[in-house]
């Protein structure tokens, strides 16, 4: 029997444990929605938060790798997480992209809002077939 991480939803792309100041942000990398049959999974973890922390995670579609034509992709952002300790699930598939425009690269922008709080996400995807010059942001698996 195979291990659940060579299962069918492998990451993508993530942001490691962080720890976020006020007003600041952090990215995934872009990931390609057209290389993962046209659906993509953005898990957020949110660690310590104070009371009056905010963290706030948007999705952004682009028509290339490198962030070209970047716009928010509707209606997929979470807005004023508030609660440490917590899991927030954004999924978008193709049909939530400006696809007829050429939009098919996708990534998450966390936003640290009122406090400092730590977080951290992971991006999986459905590979259709690995991509070439792509590398795996899975250094280890036990």
């Amino acid at each position: 029997m195979g291990k659940l991480s060579d299962g069918q939803y492998p990451p993508v792309a993530g942001i490691p444990p962080q720890s976020l100041a006020i007003g600041s942000s952090a990215d995934t990398a872009w990931a390609d929605i057209g290389t993962n049959n046209g659906r993509l999974k953005f898990t957020l973890y949110v660690g310590a938060i104070t009371s009056t922390g905010t963290v706030d995670c948007a999705l952004y579609q682009a028509t290339s790798s490198a962030g070209a034509g970047a716009k928010t992709v509707s209606g997929k952002s979470l807005a004023q997480i508030t609660v440490s300790n917590g899991i927030a699930v954004i999924e978008v598939g193709a049909a939530d992209l400006d696809i007829n425009n050429g939009f098919h690269f996708v990534r998450a922008k966390v936003i640290d809002g009122t406090a400092a709080a730590l977080v951290a996400v992971v991006v999986e995807g459905l590979p259709s077939a690995t991509p070439p010059g792509v590398v795996s942001p899975v250094v280890q698996v036990v």
